[in-house]
């Protein structure tokens, strides 16, 4: 993988993880072949579980469908905590997907890329009979992501001619996601999901932004107002010189 693929991929797995925090996703597994799970320190077969998208709400924009990954082993980590192996068929609200995807044609689909194929790592809790809902939202710690097969050399030829502005919009994504998880009041993080809903229909321009400059007011004040207050200052200077 080239590095600007890796760029990407970091890009697009921050966003992802972004909008499932935000949007609370709560994916359960079920063991499907035995009443119990065994009590044994071996891996577990994902072919014995299945896997079902809880609820979800739909504060930002984020359509998913997740799987277990076919033939994949559930790791054990802990004496109850499996790493299971996701694998998530996701569309982000238009303007976002249009952007990650522009010029990202595939003369097999005769189309534009309708949506992403990631397959992700997170930790899950098998508690038995009825195993405990995977969560990937605030308690899943994201392990693994990468963009699944068929899409990864559509986008190479994207991610390198856009190296640059993926670099540069990075740190944002990763704080975006970062901050959501590390919030567990209710009303901070309300706050913080009202000011992703500024900013993400303005994805294209948050690239241009001096996040070296608030980098430390951010940790600080735990949200993005710098940011959204000049996304909406250019919005409306843009209203104003449009005859």
């Amino acid at each position: 993988m080239t590095n600007a693929l890796d760029t990407y991929n970091k890009c697009i797995a921050a966003l992802h993880l972004t909008c499932q925090i935000a949007n609370e996703y709560d994916v359960r597994l079920w063991h499907i072949v035995e009443e119990h799970v065994p009590a044994s320190h071996a891996d577990l077969d994902s072919c014995d579980y299945a896997c079902e998208l809880d609820s979800a709400v739909s504060k930002i924009p984020f359509d998913s469908k997740i799987i277990l990954r076919p033939h994949s082993l559930m790791q054990k980590i802990d004496e109850e905590v499996y790493l299971v192996k996701l694998q998530s068929t996701f569309r982000f609200a238009d303007n976002v997907h249009d952007y990650f995807t522009l010029n990202g044609r595939s003369a097999l689909f005769d189309g534009s890329l309708e949506e992403l194929t990631a397959t992700y790592t997170a930790p899950a809790v098998v508690l038995g009979a009825l195993d405990h809902a995977l969560y990937v939202s605030n308690k899943a710690e994201l392990k693994d992501f990468g963009l699944a097969g068929f899409y990864e050399s559509h986008l190479r030829d994207l991610a390198e001619e856009r190296f640059a502005e993926f670099a540069a919009l990075l740190p944002w994504l990763e704080h975006f996601w970062t901050r959501l998880s590390a919030l567990e009041a209710e009303p901070q993080f309300a706050h913080l999901v009202q000011q992703l809903q500024v900013i993400l229909p303005a994805i294209d321009q948050v690239h241009v932004y001096d996040f070296a400059k608030y980098k430390l007011l951010l940790q600080m004040a735990g949200n993005f107002s710098p940011l959204v207050n000049h996304l909406q200052l250019a919005k409306q200077q843009v209203a104003v010189s449009t005859p």
